[in-house]
């Protein structure tokens, strides 16, 4: 018996228990839904990252309009 024999039996044998031994836990399409779910996570951060940058830009203005009214 050959060591290429023995590790193929014990392949076979995960794959039948459902188990990845040694190659990783996730399938190309397991992997492929969690970049698109991560691209969709960031596609959403960004539309927020950019009304967080306007929010912040009427405080902003609304600070130093209220200062200057102030003096």
């Amino acid at each position: 018996m050959t060591g290429e024999s023995l590790r193929s039996w014990v392949r076979q044998d995960d794959e039948q228990a459902g188990r990845d031994h040694g190659r990783g836990n996730q399938t190309a399409e397991s992997r492929d839904e969690e970049l698109a779910r991560l691209r969709a996570e960031n596609g959403r951060l960004r539309k927020a990252e950019k009304e967080w940058e306007l929010e912040r830009e009427i405080l902003r203005r609304a600070a130093a309009y209220f200062a200057k009214g102030m003096k």
